[in-house]
């Protein structure tokens, strides 16, 4: 069976099985071209026995750094591992070209990984590999290139970790854990100790790599913030929001980010922008100056951490966030009074969790945006105009996943409800 380690060494020696060829073993261009075009209808045959009677008895495969597989047995048995993971693989021919130093045959791979154990995941690359015959017209040695990063990339294998991983390792290790909607042990293993500076430096740069002119920032959320006993403690993160995770009003929400396909869903109240919040001294005079408009949202969340041993591991994990939608009205804060609103969200007309908007940060949720304002230019971010900043959750979450119907409800500030589908 080939796991995912397995599957990558398949294609490495994929690579290498196609391989290497110089123009002094006496074989014309039609010959080799005729090799080329037969073998990668074998490859495709789905009989690994028929790869591997492309090479010598001898012959030998190498591919990038990969340890050489000798015999034609261990070339059926590469062929056969990788035939099993992709069973719809298809190899196409690109070209076949002589050079200077020998032939090279120029290849496209396609295929889903839905073999045992696969991720599901589809392919499509290129790579090339270099053919030396031997006096029976064979290949006698096999040199094949092709990008392993852009390959593991596309198979949704996350980069391994080490405590020596830089920032960017990390960033791209947790992005490929949410894009599979798996979860993670390599921050408790690896970082036990992550310093939040540190932590926020990699949100940071996830932000800079992710952000564009088409999916741009728009927004924060905050963690944490809700004081359920006065004995708590507060420790506070902040997250942030793309455009592509906001979710519009009155549309299925897909749980294609959700953790294993399910998440928390959370009532919060959010406040919308018009002027910026540079920090890091903001008093709350200047935030409540700077709010344009309040509204209600759900937001979901969960973690892509297996444990949530600390604040810093979720910091990377950019807050929790899963996605967000926003009820269409807007309010104006003079009109609120956040002592007598209450939140609550419902799943399935069933199970109800409800909350007030008081315990967020203890006092209202105008306080969390007055502590985001200034916790943010810590770390070389800050509020600004046009964003808007998820106060954080009042109540204690509930669970959906793809079938459910939630609804978040507020005091005064009427509801929001929605489908969840995969």
């Amino acid at each position: 069976m080939f796991g995912n380690n397995c599957r990558l060494s398949g294609i490495l020696l994929l690579a290498i099985v196609v391989g290497a060829c110089s123009s002094d073993d006496g074989m014309s261009i039609e010959e080799m071209n005729d090799h080329a075009t037969r073998y990668t209808a074998a490859w495709n045959s789905g009989d690994p026995t028929a790869v591997s009677m492309f090479f010598s008895e001898d012959g030998s495969l190498k591919v990038n750094d990969a340890e050489p597989a000798v015999g034609r047995e261990a070339i059926a048995a590469v062929a056969r591992g990788f035939m099993t993971a992709f069973p719809d693989m298809e190899l196409q021919m690109r070209d076949l070209q002589v050079t200077d130093e020998g032939v090279q045959y120029h290849w496209r791979y396609l295929g889903t990984n839905t073999g045992p154990g696969g991720t599901g995941a589809a392919v499509d690359f290129n790579g090339y590999e270099e053919w030396t015959f031997g006096p029976d017209k064979l290949v006698v040695r096999s040199l094949g290139h092709f990008d392993e990063d852009e390959y593991q990339a596309q198979l949704n294998t996350p980069r391994a970790l080490t405590p020596d991983s830089s920032d960017a390792d990390i960033v791209a290790h947790m992005m490929q854990h949410e894009i599979n909607q798996t979860q993670t042990d390599a921050l408790a293993v690896n970082f036990p100790e992550l310093t939040r500076e540190r932590a926020y430096a990699i949100q940071r740069l996830r932000l800079e790599q992710t952000a564009s002119d088409s999916d741009p920032l728009v927004g924060w959320k905050l963690g944490w913030t809700r004081l359920a006993q006065a004995k708590d403690v507060l420790d506070p993160i902040v997250g942030h929001y793309l455009q592509s995770r906001v979710h519009t009003p009155g549309q299925p929400i897909s749980t294609r980010y959700f953790t294993a396909g399910t998440a928390a869903a959370e009532p919060e109240i959010v406040f919308y922008l018009k002027k910026d919040l540079p920090g890091p001294t903001v008093t709350r005079d200047e935030v409540i100056d700077a709010i344009d408009t309040v509204g209600i949202a759900m937001e979901f969340v969960g973690s892509r951490n297996v444990e949530l041993s600390n604040r810093e591991h979720s910091i990377v994990d950019n807050g929790i966030a899963a996605g967000v939608v926003f009820a269409e009205r807007r309010y104006q804060l003079s009109d609120l009074d956040f002592t007598q609103i209450e939140g609550s969200v419902t799943v399935n007309s069933a199970e109800t969790s409800t909350g007030k908007a008081t315990t967020i940060m203890g006092k209202d949720p105008v306080e969390g945006l007055v502590w985001a304002a200034n916790e943010l230019p810590k770390y070389g971010m800050h509020l600004q105009a046009g964003q808007f900043v998820v106060s954080g959750t009042v109540t204690v979450p509930l669970r959906v996943s793809a079938g459910d119907r939630a609804m978040v409800a507020f005091t005064g500030l009427g509801s929001l409800t929605a489908n969840f589908v995969e």
